[in-house]
């Protein structure tokens, strides 16, 4: 870990309990923590080294976040096992504190205030999370209401189109048979 005691805002208490239920992992550069769609059974806390969030959107891998020591991810995994929403890939060599869910509950029973401090943390990152999704679908209902509103307007333009179209095609029709009647009328 770095020298810093206060890696992402844990304390020297709090680092050697989670280290105490954890495991340090040394990642290469290139290597996954976990998939997008991976079974979710840890969290890891950054020690050292830098990691990429990646997620798949329209078949193409965005990079949502790039985090370094002190940085937490894969929270939820903890309290809730359902598949993982990204992927985390190193970018460097990365040194991480790999707490898995077991080790999680065990670690709380102990109800250690650095261990319901870290619960805390699990929990803020979960409302985190939550209210970033929600800001996110707020957005794309937004974008959808705005193409919906677009779309309006572009299928009441083809129907102004068409229906000026119908007319200019009777107007035409009315003076071509203007134009046989004054030539009768002229001819007589």
């Amino acid at each position: 870990m770095s020298d810093d005691p206060m890696v992402g805002g844990f304390s020297e208490e709090e680092v050697t309990l989670l280290r105490s239920y954890g495991n340090d992992r040394p990642f290469q550069p290139g290597a996954y923590l976990y998939r997008e769609g991976d079974k979710a059974t840890s969290c890891f806390i950054i020690l050292e080294g830098q990691v990429q969030v990646h997620k798949e959107i329209d078949g193409q891998q965005k990079v949502m976040a790039e985090l370094g020591a002190g940085a937490t991810v894969g929270q939820i995994a903890l309290v809730d096992g359902t598949p993982c929403r990204a992927s985390v890939k190193t970018t460097s060599h990365t040194t991480a504190l790999q707490i898995t869910r077991g080790e999680y509950r065990k670690m709380l029973a102990t109800l250690a205030p650095a261990a319901l401090q870290f619960q805390r943390r699990v929990a803020i990152s979960g409302i985190r999370q939550l209210r970033d999704t929600t800001r996110e679908l707020a957005r794309l209902a937004a974008l959808l209401e705005q193409d919906e509103a677009e779309a309006e307007a572009a299928a009441a333009f083809d129907a102004l189109t068409s229906r000026s179209q119908q007319g200019a095609a009777r107007a035409r029709a009315a003076l071509s048979e203007w134009e046989l009647d004054a030539a009768r009328i002229l001819s007589i």
